[in-house]
């Protein structure tokens, strides 16, 4: 339809804008080829893109979706967990409100059995953390504990060692 036609026009222009500093002859073709201009219209002279408003709290929820999708994907690669396993997740925040309206999507993107609130850490559990937060993935058999050990002393030996090394 025209309006949508219109808005996407606009947003190219102002795309097109900020980039004509750093592409000054191509951004200039561009500009013309999008609409008729006028003569004495261009690029150069038009007004630069101001920032608008923005909603601040839905980037928040969205880079949070995204840091808890990706800290959840790390562990079922790092623990050999099927990508569809059901999961439960168990995160100690202050800030419930930022995840509350994410609980649907995480559940079913992150395939997770549940997901709920804590004010105490979960032993026994995988943890990560983002931020302030502390997430817990609890386990139970699908891990083995004494690879885990192993793994983790093997790690902390190299890094002992790594320290040794730079402190020579």
């Amino acid at each position: 339809d025209r309006y949508t036609y219109d808005k996407t026009v606009e947003l190219f222009e102002k795309c097109i804008k900020l980039l004509h500093p750093f592409m000054p002859f191509l951004t200039e073709e561009v500009y013309h080829l999008l609409k008729e201009r006028t003569d004495g219209d261009s690029i150069c002279v038009a007004k630069y893109p101001q920032v608008l408003d923005f909603n601040q709290a839905a980037i928040d929820k969205g880079n949070a979706l995204k840091e808890v999708m990706t800290k959840v994907r790390d562990l079922r690669n790092s623990q050999k967990l099927k990508k569809r396993d059901l999961l439960q997740l168990k995160v100690k925040t202050s800030n419930p409100a930022l995840f509350k309206d994410l609980i649907p999507l995480l559940k079913r993107k992150a395939f997770l059995e549940s997901f709920e609130f804590t004010t105490e850490d979960v032993s026994g559990a995988v943890s990560f953390r983002i931020g302030k937060d502390t997430f817990f993935v609890p386990l139970g058999d699908k891990v083995d504990l004494e690879e885990e050990r192993q793994k983790i002393q093997k790690e902390l030996d190299y890094l002992s060692g790594l320290k040794m090394k730079l402190n020579k």
